[in-house]
């Protein structure tokens, strides 16, 4: 005849390993926040090193560039804007993007 298993541990119905310290799950400790540092007005009005200055998406191109999927679409955008800083160009319009697509197509 077999003999029934018994199970090992306590034997009070809780986990062994719930009797120690601390969870996993505990909340960690939260430091303050840096306070933000002031910023001189001509640093403020200096624009991000190969920005160029702002480019201006026209309605067209705009529709255009959502057509292309949302996992390359930060990517085509971020090279059309600087296809279009290289060669001075303000307003981004289809043909802006076609080209800078034909140029990084090489």
């Amino acid at each position: 005849r077999l003999k029934p298993k018994t199970l090992k541990g306590s034997g009070h119905g809780r986990c062994d390993r719930m009797e120690g310290g601390a969870s996993h799950l505990a909340p960690l400790p939260v430091a303050p926040e840096p306070a933000p540092q002031p910023v001189s007005p001509e640093v403020a009005s200096r624009p991000a090193p190969g920005a160029g200055g702002a480019r201006v998406w026209s309605a067209d191109a705009e529709r255009e560039l959502l057509k292309i999927p949302f996992f390359v679409r930060g990517k085509a955008r971020r090279n059309t804007e600087r296809f279009a800083a290289e060669r001075d160009v303000a307003t981004i319009t289809i043909d802006t993007l076609y080209d800078a697509k034909a140029h990084y197509a090489r």
